[in-house]
């Protein structure tokens, strides 16, 4: 956050004009880095108290007031805001709260809670006399068509290589509005109970629209949903409370219902104002709502099991505040209400002023949209208008098109293949799998499959819990497929086989061997809900429960009975899972008979050494300038990361200054008189030519995965379920075209780790 520069100055000005209006004694909740502190008191506050409940970043915010010459200016305080009392920690109520407490969902950070009790407890008694910044926010969202979200919801398939799946929904725990139970099923919420609930998780994902893979489509125009008038303690009380509303959406353009993206207009006063919107790029992502065939609430046929939603169409969306969080739910799907007006929202804020503004339906960069009006005047009109002509500006794509560049990132070049947005994911897989190649890459039967058409009336289902990630995997299709087909392989040459699986996460593959007539499957480190999940999915396939094997570790040592050795290598964020190399030795060690093999059999890894400003924004804090001129970059950098995870080249802006190049080679199915556990610690060194002028910001790494001899998975390629990891530099390093760089790398319990020189 700290790297955005607009964000930065707007609450800047904000303060100085407060402080100007005479609110000269200023509280900073949440203060982090002390920054907006620093501003008020730079202002000519005469008193200033910031409090910050994180140990690690009070005393980081001690530093930067030591720095910059504030320490006298600024009475830091070691609390959460809420247990704050007057006169004990601060002398006297105060007239003006600053605080950036604010996540995507906009309240995930407790902001009611906080000022619920500020308006109470720390804000001077005479309301009209008292303020907050930021004054209050506008919440909008739209519908929207994505791909990459729509796999990380729900499975896609029926079915995956002869495991059958069309008893079960298997969705995202966020996908899902109930609580959830130990066994992963959901259950409704039960209004009537009186108890005491805990902490509620967020009931959305987060997204940064602008980037995520494969691009986004909206589908409606953007609608408002909620007003906050956070200088209002009654309106504020009332929010806590909980309130609700019912929007109807009319769908602008025929496509798949994935999610409801939010996002909001932040008003710090009357005449400035941040907006979260795609593409606004700013520090916040949007809030992913995500939609799923069992929240509609339309019985027989009208449930809509692959969410097509056609131009005409009314989204009914269920919005509420509750537990100090917006919801927003989608309830229902029907044809266009006679009488109504085309494309106008049911139940929206609206008011006498109206944007006609078109949302758009297109893909990434976000284009302009349509913004309605308001009823009440908590939010000041200006709110409305900076939206509209920031978002006006951004109109320079083909409305039309429905296609996307795809770059090809082993060759470096941007190519003229397009991808239909139209008819992408639109089929079904007849197989519930794919076909292999020999020429070691994997096709599938077709390229646009997607979710299962019941044919009539869907029968019941039972839902069922899983991490996105997990269902990213799994509807993976090529990488269950390889998988597959290697312990099919081993099927072939001796029957009746034994396999240990120490995946970790959850594995259909299992499953899928028990059905080709394995012996028996062991699974290391599967929690309760993954075992009920499995267990359920089995009894539907009718296999014998007795040959699937829970363990909590590795099995008892000198248990050498089995045949396969099967584990995921790669984290879905782009690195090695952790101590998989260490679990690999052991488990081949102890429990692999003599002439067993291990699935995936040897895996390579290519790294490339690229400049991203935008990689170095995620990273750290790129100058003093972007906290206009504050020395802050040198305290917080202390913090950053070595290494950088989840990292897209799809989607990532960079400048590649160097070729592909091989760092590692791991072979885990070396004969048992060789080295055969030489995987475990790696030392190389590489020399390669810069193959262009620039600044060195990192190395990304992926991986080549021989799941067999003809099989092979790259981490890189764009439809894969994984992302990638980036080796920081501690410095940029300035490279000129033909240098010759060498690259040192080194892996050591399963952390791999490189320098540049």
């Amino acid at each position: 956050m700290l790297n955005d520069t607009l964000r930065n100055q707007s609450f800047k000005s904000a303060i100085e004009t407060a402080v100007k209006q005479g609110y000269t004694s200023v509280l900073d909740i949440g203060t982090g880095t002390g920054l907006l502190s620093m501003f008020a008191a730079k202002a000519g506050a005469q008193e200033v108290y910031s409090c910050e409940m994180s140990k690690t970043m009070y005393e980081l915010a001690g530093d930067v007031l030591v720095a910059n010459q504030m320490k006298d200016k600024v009475h830091l305080i070691h609390a959460k805001s809420t247990d704050i009392t007057v006169p004990d920690d601060i002398p006297k109520r105060v007239p003006l709260i600053v605080t950036e407490t604010v996540d995507a969902g906009l309240l995930g950070e407790g902001m009611l809670s906080t000022l619920d009790h500020a308006w109470e407890h720390l804000l001077l008694s005479d309301k009209t006399q008292a303020r907050v910044i930021p004054s209050g926010a506008t919440v909008v969202a739209c519908l929207v068509e994505c791909e990459a979200i729509r796999k990380q919801n729900r499975l896609l398939y029926p079915g995956l290589c002869q495991l059958d799946l069309t008893q079960v929904s298997l969705v995202c725990k966020t996908s899902v509005p109930h609580r959830q139970q130990r066994d992963g099923t959901a259950v409704e919420d039960d209004d009537d109970d009186d108890e005491e609930d805990e902490e509620e998780e967020e009931p959305y994902t987060t997204e940064n629209l602008k980037y995520v893979r494969g691009g986004y489509r909206a589908i409606s125009d953007t609608t408002c949903v909620f007003q906050f008038d956070f200088n209002d303690p009654q309106a504020i009380r009332k929010y806590r409370k909980g309130i609700s509303r019912d929007l109807q959406l009319p769908v602008i353009a025929t496509g798949r219902l994935d999610a409801i993206a939010m996002w909001f207009v932040l008003e710090l006063d009357p005449d400035t104002h941040l907006s979260t919107s795609p593409s606004s790029d700013r520090c916040w992502e949007q809030a992913i709502f995500p939609v799923l065939p069992e929240h509609i609430h339309s019985h027989g046929c009208e449930r809509r099991e692959n969410l097509v939603v056609r131009e005409g169409e009314m989204v009914h969306v269920h919005c509420s505040v509750a537990n100090d969080l917006i919801h927003l739910y989608c309830t229902d799907i029907k044809r266009e209400i006679p009488g109504t007006q085309k494309n106008q929202p049911q139940g929206a804020c609206t008011s006498s002023s109206q944007s006609s503004l078109s949302f758009g339906d297109v893909f990434r960069p976000v284009p302009s949209y349509s913004f309605c009006g308001f009823e009440d005047n908590s939010v000041s009109q200006g709110a409305y208008q900076f939206v509209e002509n920031s978002e006006d500006s951004l109109r320079d794509c083909d409305e039309n098109s429905h296609s996307l560049r795809v770059r090809d990132l082993s060759q470096g070049e941007k190519l003229n293949s397009t991808v239909d947005a139209g008819t992408q994911g639109c089929s079904s897989i007849s197989s519930y799998g794919a076909s292999i190649n020999t020429d070691k890459t994997i096709s599938t039967s077709t390229s646009k499959c997607d979710t299962y058409s019941f044919g009539g009336c869907p029968s019941p289902k039972s839902t069922l819990l899983l991490e996105r990630h997990e269902l990213g995997r799994l509807n993976d299709i090529e990488v269950n497929t390889a998988y597959f087909s290697a312990v099919q392989k081993l099927q072939q040459e001796k029957t009746g086989l034994s396999i240990l699986d120490i995946t970790q996460g959850f594995s259909a593959l299992c499953l899928q061997s028990l059905l080709q007539g394995a012996a028996q499957v062991t699974l290391t480190g599967q929690d309760e809900t993954n075992q009920m999940i499995l267990r359920h999915i089995s009894e539907a396939n009718q296999i014998d429960a007795g040959k699937l094997l829970f363990v909590n570790g590795l099995p008892e040592e000198g248990d050498q009975g089995y045949d396969v050795l099967v584990t995921e290598l790669v984290e879905p964020c782009g690195a090695l899972r952790q101590q998989v190399l260490e679990d690999i030795a052991l488990a081949k060690v102890s429990h692999l008979r003599p002439g067993g093999g291990v699935v995936p059999q040897r895996t390579s890894v290519y790294g490339m050494c690229i400049h991203s400003e935008k990689l170095k924004e995620y990273s750290m804090v790129v100058s003093d300038q972007s906290t206009l001129g504050w020395n802050i970059a040198q305290f917080i950098n202390d913090f950053k990361m070595r290494t950088h995870v989840d990292v897209d080249l799809q989607t990532l802006p960079y400048t590649r200054l160097t070729e592909p190049f091989k760092i590692f080679d791991f072979d885990f199915n070396l004969p048992h008189s060789s080295d055969m556990l030489n995987f475990l610690e790696k030392d190389v060194t590489v020399r390669v030519p810069a193959c262009e002028n620039g600044s060195l910001t990192g190395v990304v790494y992926w991986f080549d995965i021989y799941v067999a001899d003809a099989v092979r998975l790259c981490t890189l390629d764009e439809p894969r379920h994984w992302r990638q990891a980036v080796v920081m530099m501690a410095e940029d390093l300035d490279v000129t075209l033909g240098d010759g760089l060498c690259i040192q790398a080194r892996c050591r319990n399963s952390c791999i780790d490189i320098t540049v020189k």
